[in-house]
Protein backbone atom coordinates (compact mmCIF):
# COMPACT_ATOMS: atom_id res chain seq x y z
CA UNK A 1 0.00 0.00 0.00
CA UNK A 2 1.87 -1.38 -8.45
CA UNK A 3 3.61 -1.61 -5.01
CA UNK A 4 1.18 0.56 -3.25
CA UNK A 5 0.67 3.94 -5.21
CA UNK A 6 -1.69 6.34 -4.43
CA UNK A 7 -5.15 4.96 -3.21
CA UNK A 8 -3.77 1.42 -2.91
CA UNK A 9 -2.79 1.97 0.93
CA UNK A 10 -6.39 2.08 1.94
CA UNK A 11 -7.55 -0.28 -0.52
CA UNK A 12 -4.38 -2.74 0.71
CA UNK A 13 -5.83 -2.09 4.06
CA UNK A 14 -9.67 -3.12 3.45
CA UNK A 15 -8.33 -5.89 1.57
CA UNK A 16 -6.34 -7.34 4.49
CA UNK A 17 -9.05 -6.85 6.65
CA UNK A 18 -10.96 -9.71 5.01
CA UNK A 19 -7.86 -11.81 4.65
CA UNK A 20 -5.80 -11.71 7.35
CA UNK A 21 -6.73 -12.01 11.63
CA UNK A 22 -3.76 -13.15 13.86
CA UNK A 23 -3.57 -12.81 17.34
CA UNK A 24 -2.85 -15.46 20.07
CA UNK A 25 -5.48 -17.45 21.84
CA UNK A 26 -5.52 -19.95 24.30
CA UNK A 27 -7.89 -22.76 23.34
CA UNK A 28 -9.18 -23.15 26.68
CA UNK A 29 -9.87 -19.56 27.35
CA UNK A 30 -12.75 -17.91 27.79
CA UNK A 31 -14.60 -16.47 24.73
CA UNK A 32 -13.54 -13.16 24.08
CA UNK A 33 -14.37 -10.30 20.82
CA UNK A 34 -11.50 -9.05 19.19
CA UNK A 35 -11.97 -5.83 17.56
CA UNK A 36 -10.57 -5.28 14.47
CA UNK A 37 -10.34 -1.47 13.38
CA UNK A 38 -8.82 -0.10 10.16
CA UNK A 39 -8.70 3.91 9.33
CA UNK A 40 -6.38 6.06 7.51
CA UNK A 41 -6.16 10.07 8.05
CA UNK A 42 -5.16 12.18 5.07
CA UNK A 43 -5.78 15.92 5.75
CA UNK A 44 -6.30 16.50 2.17
CA UNK A 45 -9.71 13.72 1.45
CA UNK A 46 -13.42 15.36 2.54
CA UNK A 47 -14.16 12.59 4.32
CA UNK A 48 -12.14 10.01 7.04
CA UNK A 49 -13.52 6.53 7.23
CA UNK A 50 -13.30 3.82 10.08
CA UNK A 51 -14.25 -0.05 9.44
CA UNK A 52 -14.50 -1.74 12.43
CA UNK A 53 -15.61 -5.29 12.79
CA UNK A 54 -14.59 -8.44 15.21
CA UNK A 55 -12.72 -11.83 15.12
CA UNK A 56 -12.68 -14.83 17.27
CA UNK A 57 -12.20 -17.95 17.53
CA UNK A 58 -15.19 -20.63 16.88
CA UNK A 59 -15.34 -24.52 16.43
CA UNK A 60 -15.66 -26.34 13.30
CA UNK A 61 -14.85 -24.37 10.12
CA UNK A 62 -13.12 -21.15 10.71
CA UNK A 63 -14.13 -19.92 7.47
CA UNK A 64 -18.55 -20.30 8.07
CA UNK A 65 -18.40 -17.26 10.93
CA UNK A 66 -16.87 -15.13 7.92
CA UNK A 67 -19.65 -15.72 5.79
CA UNK A 68 -22.05 -13.92 8.49
CA UNK A 69 -22.64 -10.56 8.23
CA UNK A 70 -23.60 -10.92 12.64
CA UNK A 71 -20.56 -12.70 13.14
CA UNK A 72 -18.19 -10.14 12.04
CA UNK A 73 -19.87 -7.13 12.22
CA UNK A 74 -21.14 -4.98 15.67
CA UNK A 75 -24.83 -3.94 15.31
CA UNK A 76 -25.65 -0.91 13.65
CA UNK A 77 -25.09 2.19 15.89
CA UNK A 78 -24.32 0.40 18.84
CA UNK A 79 -20.51 2.11 18.20
CA UNK A 80 -19.36 5.32 19.42
CA UNK A 81 -16.27 6.46 17.27
CA UNK A 82 -14.70 9.43 17.90
CA UNK A 83 -11.22 11.00 16.90
CA UNK A 84 -9.57 13.31 19.17
CA UNK A 85 -6.47 16.23 18.54
CA UNK A 86 -4.13 17.15 20.77
CA UNK A 87 -1.11 18.89 20.46
CA UNK A 88 2.02 18.72 23.13
CA UNK A 89 -0.60 16.10 25.16
CA UNK A 90 -2.85 18.84 25.41
CA UNK A 91 -6.50 18.25 23.61
CA UNK A 92 -7.47 21.04 20.71
CA UNK A 93 -10.86 21.10 19.66
CA UNK A 94 -13.70 19.32 20.32
CA UNK A 95 -14.15 15.84 20.18
CA UNK A 96 -14.98 14.74 16.58
CA UNK A 97 -17.60 11.91 16.07
CA UNK A 98 -18.60 9.75 13.64
CA UNK A 99 -21.08 8.43 12.08
CA UNK A 100 -22.87 5.62 11.20
CA UNK A 101 -23.73 4.05 7.45
CA UNK A 102 -23.20 1.57 5.21
CA UNK A 103 -21.76 1.21 1.87
CA UNK A 104 -22.34 -2.00 -0.65
CA UNK A 105 -19.21 -4.53 -0.48
CA UNK A 106 -18.79 -7.18 -3.51
CA UNK A 107 -19.41 -10.57 -3.49
CA UNK A 108 -17.34 -13.20 -2.54
CA UNK A 109 -15.29 -15.36 0.51
CA UNK A 110 -17.06 -13.06 2.90
CA UNK A 111 -20.02 -11.38 3.94
CA UNK A 112 -21.28 -9.73 0.89
CA UNK A 113 -24.48 -8.18 2.43
CA UNK A 114 -23.99 -3.91 3.01
CA UNK A 115 -21.07 -3.56 4.88
CA UNK A 116 -20.98 -0.95 8.46
CA UNK A 117 -18.81 2.22 8.29
CA UNK A 118 -18.18 4.76 10.65
CA UNK A 119 -17.28 8.55 8.37
CA UNK A 120 -16.33 12.05 9.41
CA UNK A 121 -16.47 15.13 7.26
CA UNK A 122 -13.19 15.99 8.06
CA UNK A 123 -11.51 18.27 5.35
CA UNK A 124 -10.19 21.51 7.06
CA UNK A 125 -10.32 19.76 10.79
CA UNK A 126 -7.12 17.75 10.55
CA UNK A 127 -4.17 19.65 11.77
CA UNK A 128 -0.66 18.93 10.38
CA UNK A 129 1.13 19.61 14.02
CA UNK A 130 -1.11 17.81 15.92
CA UNK A 131 -0.99 14.13 16.77
CA UNK A 132 -4.70 12.01 16.64
CA UNK A 133 -6.17 9.55 19.06
CA UNK A 134 -8.74 7.53 17.80
CA UNK A 135 -11.80 6.05 20.67
CA UNK A 136 -14.34 3.27 19.85
CA UNK A 137 -16.47 2.44 22.85
CA UNK A 138 -19.81 0.44 23.46
CA UNK A 139 -22.40 2.59 23.54
CA UNK A 140 -24.40 0.55 25.72
CA UNK A 141 -22.16 0.78 28.36
CA UNK A 142 -19.34 3.61 27.46
CA UNK A 143 -16.52 0.80 27.77
CA UNK A 144 -13.62 1.60 25.48
CA UNK A 145 -12.81 -1.64 23.37
CA UNK A 146 -10.31 0.10 21.01
CA UNK A 147 -7.61 2.89 21.03
CA UNK A 148 -4.78 3.79 18.97
CA UNK A 149 -2.31 6.94 18.20
CA UNK A 150 -1.16 8.49 14.76
CA UNK A 151 0.34 11.51 13.39
CA UNK A 152 -0.60 12.82 10.06
CA UNK A 153 2.27 13.56 7.16
CA UNK A 154 3.05 16.99 6.73
CA UNK A 155 5.65 19.87 5.86
CA UNK A 156 4.75 22.93 8.06
CA UNK A 157 4.40 25.68 5.99
CA UNK A 158 2.31 28.83 6.34
CA UNK A 159 0.62 27.80 3.21
CA UNK A 160 -0.53 24.06 3.25
CA UNK A 161 -4.04 24.98 2.28
CA UNK A 162 -2.63 26.13 -1.07
CA UNK A 163 -2.44 22.97 -2.91
CA UNK A 164 -0.92 23.98 -6.30
CA UNK A 165 1.63 26.00 -4.64
CA UNK A 166 2.05 23.16 -2.06
CA UNK A 167 2.73 20.52 -4.62
CA UNK A 168 4.55 22.28 -6.75
CA UNK A 169 7.30 23.45 -3.44
CA UNK A 170 7.49 19.65 -2.33
CA UNK A 171 8.31 18.17 -5.93
CA UNK A 172 12.11 20.04 -6.46
CA UNK A 173 12.85 17.36 -9.68
CA UNK A 174 12.40 17.45 -12.29
CA UNK A 175 12.20 21.21 -12.05
CA UNK A 176 10.56 22.22 -15.59
CA UNK A 177 10.58 19.33 -18.04
CA UNK A 178 10.86 15.62 -17.90
CA UNK A 179 13.58 14.54 -19.82
CA UNK A 180 16.63 11.31 -19.16
CA UNK A 181 20.07 13.15 -18.60
CA UNK A 182 22.15 9.98 -19.74
CA UNK A 183 20.30 6.43 -18.93
CA UNK A 184 18.47 8.09 -15.45
CA UNK A 185 15.97 10.72 -15.01
CA UNK A 186 16.29 12.66 -11.25
CA UNK A 187 13.06 12.53 -8.82
CA UNK A 188 13.54 14.62 -6.14
CA UNK A 189 11.28 16.27 -3.26
CA UNK A 190 11.01 17.78 0.24
CA UNK A 191 11.05 15.26 2.31
CA UNK A 192 7.64 15.55 4.62
CA UNK A 193 7.05 15.18 8.24
CA UNK A 194 6.37 11.62 9.43
CA UNK A 195 7.03 10.65 5.97
CA UNK A 196 8.36 7.07 6.15
CA UNK A 197 7.44 5.62 2.81
CA UNK A 198 6.90 7.41 -0.37
CA UNK A 199 5.91 6.07 -3.69
CA UNK A 200 6.53 8.22 -6.89
CA UNK A 201 5.06 7.66 -10.32
CA UNK A 202 5.32 9.33 -13.64
CA UNK A 203 1.95 9.87 -15.27
CA UNK A 204 2.29 9.73 -18.92
CA UNK A 205 -0.31 11.10 -21.19
CA UNK A 206 -0.82 10.31 -24.78
CA UNK A 207 -3.68 10.51 -27.58
CA UNK A 208 -5.77 7.57 -28.90
CA UNK A 209 -8.20 9.16 -31.76
CA UNK A 210 -9.25 12.40 -29.75
CA UNK A 211 -9.16 11.18 -26.52
CA UNK A 212 -6.43 11.61 -24.04
CA UNK A 213 -5.53 8.77 -22.02
CA UNK A 214 -2.67 7.60 -19.21
CA UNK A 215 -0.72 5.51 -17.55
CA UNK A 216 1.41 5.48 -14.44
CA UNK A 217 4.80 4.92 -14.45
CA UNK A 218 6.14 3.14 -11.36
CA UNK A 219 9.49 4.69 -10.24
CA UNK A 220 11.61 3.05 -7.03
CA UNK A 221 10.27 3.31 -3.75
CA UNK A 222 12.00 5.31 -0.51
CA UNK A 223 11.77 4.83 3.03
CA UNK A 224 13.35 7.36 4.56
CA UNK A 225 13.91 9.02 8.10
CA UNK A 226 10.27 10.42 9.68
CA UNK A 227 12.65 13.49 10.88
CA UNK A 228 11.94 16.35 8.13
CA UNK A 229 14.66 18.38 9.91
CA UNK A 230 18.24 15.75 9.04
CA UNK A 231 18.08 16.45 5.20
CA UNK A 232 16.78 18.93 2.79
CA UNK A 233 15.81 16.58 -0.11
CA UNK A 234 15.51 12.84 -0.78
CA UNK A 235 14.74 10.87 -4.03
CA UNK A 236 15.50 8.64 -6.88
CA UNK A 237 16.50 8.08 -10.38
CA UNK A 238 13.99 6.51 -12.81
CA UNK A 239 16.21 4.99 -15.26
CA UNK A 240 15.43 5.62 -19.52
CA UNK A 241 15.32 1.56 -19.82
CA UNK A 242 12.84 0.76 -17.35
CA UNK A 243 10.44 3.61 -18.19
CA UNK A 244 10.28 2.43 -22.02
CA UNK A 245 10.26 -1.17 -21.13
CA UNK A 246 7.23 -0.49 -18.57
CA UNK A 247 5.61 1.72 -21.60
CA UNK A 248 6.13 -1.10 -23.84
CA UNK A 249 4.47 -3.94 -21.66
CA UNK A 250 1.52 -2.37 -20.42
CA UNK A 251 0.72 -0.09 -24.18
CA UNK A 252 -1.33 -1.67 -26.70
CA UNK A 253 -0.31 -1.36 -30.53
CA UNK A 254 -3.16 1.15 -31.31
CA UNK A 255 -1.79 4.31 -33.28
CA UNK A 256 -1.29 6.67 -30.50
CA UNK A 257 0.00 10.23 -30.51
CA UNK A 258 3.11 12.05 -28.20
CA UNK A 259 1.03 14.48 -26.04
CA UNK A 260 4.58 15.60 -24.50
CA UNK A 261 2.80 15.81 -21.21
CA UNK A 262 3.42 13.94 -17.59
CA UNK A 263 2.53 14.37 -14.08
CA UNK A 264 4.90 13.51 -11.21
CA UNK A 265 2.64 11.89 -8.62
CA UNK A 266 4.14 11.36 -5.09
CA UNK A 267 2.40 9.71 -2.31
CA UNK A 268 3.48 9.19 1.24
CA UNK A 269 2.72 7.21 4.08
CA UNK A 270 3.61 7.35 7.97
CA UNK A 271 5.41 4.45 10.06
CA UNK A 272 1.90 3.57 11.33
CA UNK A 273 0.52 2.77 7.87
CA UNK A 274 4.50 1.09 6.45
CA UNK A 275 4.63 -1.05 9.09
CA UNK A 276 1.12 -2.87 8.24
CA UNK A 277 1.68 -2.29 4.65
CA UNK A 278 5.30 -4.39 4.96
CA UNK A 279 3.96 -7.08 7.19
CA UNK A 280 1.61 -8.21 5.22
CA UNK A 281 3.04 -7.72 2.20
CA UNK A 282 3.73 -11.11 0.20
CA UNK A 283 7.55 -9.93 0.12
CA UNK A 284 7.64 -9.85 3.76
CA UNK A 285 9.77 -11.86 5.94
CA UNK A 286 7.56 -11.52 8.51
CA UNK A 287 4.58 -12.25 6.45
CA UNK A 288 3.01 -14.73 8.73
CA UNK A 289 2.66 -11.89 11.42
CA UNK A 290 0.41 -9.35 11.64
CA UNK A 291 1.27 -5.87 12.63
CA UNK A 292 -1.50 -3.65 14.76
CA UNK A 293 -0.72 -0.48 16.58
CA UNK A 294 -4.89 -1.07 18.02
CA UNK A 295 -4.85 -1.39 21.78
CA UNK A 296 -7.52 -3.43 22.43
CA UNK A 297 -7.90 -5.30 19.12
CA UNK A 298 -6.10 -5.48 15.66
CA UNK A 299 -6.05 -3.57 12.62
CA UNK A 300 -4.33 -0.14 11.71
CA UNK A 301 -4.40 3.81 12.13
CA UNK A 302 -1.94 5.16 10.15
CA UNK A 303 -1.60 8.56 7.87
CA UNK A 304 -1.08 8.67 4.09
CA UNK A 305 -0.85 11.67 1.95
CA UNK A 306 -1.69 11.73 -2.23
CA UNK A 307 -2.03 15.22 -3.22
CA UNK A 308 1.40 15.82 -4.30
CA UNK A 309 1.10 16.46 -8.49
CA UNK A 310 3.74 18.44 -10.38
CA UNK A 311 2.52 19.17 -14.20
CA UNK A 312 5.50 19.72 -16.57
CA UNK A 313 6.21 18.86 -20.52
CA UNK A 314 8.39 16.10 -21.46
CA UNK A 315 11.29 15.64 -24.16
CA UNK A 316 10.34 16.25 -27.45
CA UNK A 317 14.10 15.86 -28.77
CA UNK A 318 14.38 13.46 -32.27
CA UNK A 319 17.74 13.02 -31.56
CA UNK A 320 18.59 9.42 -32.13
CA UNK A 321 19.27 7.22 -29.07
CA UNK A 322 19.08 10.64 -27.10
CA UNK A 323 15.36 12.03 -26.87
CA UNK A 324 12.46 10.70 -25.21
CA UNK A 325 10.42 11.41 -28.82
CA UNK A 326 12.93 9.40 -30.68
CA UNK A 327 12.86 6.86 -28.19
CA UNK A 328 8.87 6.69 -28.34
CA UNK A 329 8.68 7.20 -32.10
CA UNK A 330 12.01 4.84 -33.09
CA UNK A 331 13.03 3.18 -29.85
CA UNK A 332 10.27 0.93 -28.71
CA UNK A 333 7.05 -0.77 -30.45
CA UNK A 334 3.99 0.33 -28.80
CA UNK A 335 2.15 2.53 -31.46
CA UNK A 336 3.29 5.75 -31.47
CA UNK A 337 3.36 8.01 -34.57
Amino acid sequence: MKPFPGHIFLLLALVAMLSSCEVEFSPNADYKETPVVYCVLNQDEDTTWVRVERCYLTEGDIYSPGVVSDSINYPANSLNVMLVAKRDGVQVGDTMRFAYTERDHVEGNFASAAQPLYFLPSRGLLLDDCTYELWISKRATGEVIASATTSLVSRFCDYFHDYDNYSTTVIQKPSNSFKFVGENCDITWTPLHNARYYQPVVRFYYGVGGDTLSIDVPCPTLTSSPNISQVSSVGCHLSRSSFLFYLEQHLDKTPKSYLRLVDIVLTACNEDLYAYLYMTSNGSSQSQQTYTNIKGGLGVFGARRTNFVKTMQSDDNLKPNVGLKWWLLHGIDCGFM
